[in-house]
């Protein structure tokens, strides 16, 4: 039993719902795949606990809407957030330069972003038309979307992505230079 503020709808994923409190985030997998709640949405929920791959989540939830408000803000986060999983299921942003742009059959594509601080990994649920690709490569993007992570069976978090369902979710926000070689060097 649980009131939180929806954060995120995935249909391709069971109609699960993201949800925040002051306590933290999580999801929930509805009994009917038609729930009417929207993000910014208040919303009471009822359900079981089920194991997640590393936290846990709310199975067979019934769901009372409580309110509507305007889309929660994202979390701020870097390399050491995603990886001490803090962001795990939140509300996430961060801006970077996308390095690199990989296709894969059975999640859409994945891009490796340079942040201070490191790199994050991003899996998006779609694929991005060639044109859009390489537009991005080198471009600085502003990536708004859900903490991941792959876990080990000990539910350790081993490999930890930022997780964006729509193309809304990855603007660029700096294109990339026409030559990166024309220009001042940087340290």
């Amino acid at each position: 039993d649980l009131e939180a503020v929806v954060t995120g709808r995935d249909a391709s994923d069971a109609g699960a719902s993201w949800l925040r409190d002051e306590t933290g985030a999580t999801v929930a997998v509805p009994q009917d795949q038609n729930v009417a709640v929207a993000v910014g949405d208040r919303v009471r929920v009822r359900g079981r606990v089920y194991t997640g791959v590393y936290i846990d989540g709310i199975a067979d939830a019934t769901f009372e809407r409580a309110g509507a408000g305007p889309a929660p803000e994202p979390r701020r986060v870097g390399p050491t957030d995603l990886a001490a999983g803090t962001a795990y299921h939140d509300l996430v942003t961060a801006s970077g330069v996308v390095r690199s742009i990989q296709e894969f059959p059975h999640m859409g594509n994945v891009l490796v972003l340079n942040v201070p601080g490191g790199t994050i990994e991003v899996r998006c649920d779609w694929r991005l038309a060639p044109e859009e690709a390489a537009r991005r490569i080198d471009a600085e993007v502003q990536v708004t979307g859900f903490g991941g992570g792959e876990a080990s069976a000990a539910r350790q978090l081993l490999r930890p992505f930022l997780r964006v369902f729509t193309r809304d979710g990855l603007p660029i926000t700096a294109p990339a230079a026409a030559d990166p070689v024309v220009g001042p060097a940087e340290p």
